[in-house]
């Protein structure tokens, strides 16, 4: 596989995963009910992602 092709799809996979936490961390807070466990999942998910 040429080079440019590998780093292509090394970004492609790097979207892709960056895609997935977000989406992941998205649910975590959307799954919190009240404004002080919302806020909680969102720091959790700052941290996590930091």
């Amino acid at each position: 596989m040429p080079r440019k092709a590998i780093e292509e799809a090394a970004l492609v996979r790097g979207r892709l995963t960056y895609m997935l936490e977000l989406a992941r961390g998205r649910s975590h807070i959307a799954s919190m009910r009240g404004a002080g466990t919302r806020d909680r999942a969102i720091a959790e998910v700052l941290v996590a992602e930091g």
